[in-house]
């Protein structure tokens, strides 16, 4: 019986110490020896949907191509009508019933440089020759005023007979600088501007043929016109053109010995018809 009660206090005494160690080894038994947790991955975010280039509206006007850009420096020739003008001439035909004649001939040409200094405004050098004449006398008949009436000393308003068919010639040629402003109509350009310019004119008496002369006279004139047009491109340098052209100085001299020695007569016309229309083409 003593020897079972000396076991029993020695288990007594020692159950603290092995208590610890169990449950030291209780976690142990259950996690010992197992791999640390691997990290979770991380989910990948999406990639941002991409975002769209803006489009330009279908009415705006496209800018040039690639290496096409718009020409600055444009050449052309261009050709109109002059009309407008009356001429009181120093004789008429013996069967006209007045003095005052129309042009029965009249045109115009010219050539034209012009410079693009900003996308709506141009600015451009016109060099031109204007030529209108009317006929005064027809050959075999006379011609009369009351100009002639003036210079015979209010005797007669007749002279001749002539023996060829006489004109009256106004011939010009004019060196112009000028500016315009240009906007889009449709498929056309439109511009409108004005001229500056300096016109050398020639009025002359003479035969159909201009073989011979019975009086001329010249001089020089400065003056303002007013322009404006529409241009209709056919591809990216060339394009065609209807323009109006308005107003015209005025010739102002005298022409002596007209007809007879001693007559003068007194030029005072336009030196060109007041109003143009023609066609250009610019290239």
């Amino acid at each position: 019986m003593r020897l079972a009660s000396l076991i029993l206090a020695a288990l007594v005494t020692l159950s603290p110490a092995i208590a610890p160690a169990e449950e030291a080894a209780a976690p142990g038994s259950d996690r010992a020896g197992a791999p640390a947790d691997a990290p979770v991955p991380a989910t990948p975010s999406p990639e941002p949907a991409p975002i769209a280039t803006p489009r330009a509206p279908a009415n705006m006007p496209l800018e040039p191509a690639a290496g096409k850009p718009l020409k600055r420096f444009k050449f052309g020739c261009w050709g109109a009508l002059p009309f407008g003008e009356k001429f009181y001439t120093a004789i008429t035909p013996a069967d006209a019933s007045y003095q005052v004649n129309k042009p029965d001939t009249s045109w115009a040409l010219g050539i034209v440089a012009q410079y693009r200094i900003a996308s709506a405004y141009r600015v451009f050098v016109d060099g031109g020759l204007y030529r209108e004449s009317v006929q005064v006398a027809k050959a075999g008949q006379t011609a009369g005023s009351f100009w002639v009436y003036e210079q015979t000393g209010y005797t007669t308003h007749s002279i001749g007979p002539f023996d060829k068919n006489a004109r009256f010639y106004m011939d010009t040629t004019a060196l112009r600088l000028g500016a315009a402003y240009a906007m889009p109509l449709g498929s056309f350009e439109a511009w409108v501007g004005a001229t500056v310019g300096v016109y050398a004119w020639q009025a002359t008496y003479g035969t159909d043929d201009r073989t011979s002369k019975w009086g001329q006279t010249s001089g020089t004139v400065t003056g303002l016109t007013l322009i404006m047009g529409a241009d209709m491109p056919l591809d990216d340098a060339l394009s065609v053109g209807l323009f109006a052209d308005l107003a015209s100085p005025v010739a102002d001299g005298q022409m002596h010995d007209l007809f007879r020695a001693g007559w003068t007569w007194t030029v005072n016309h336009h030196v060109m018809g007041p109003y143009r229309i023609g066609l250009r083409l610019l290239f």
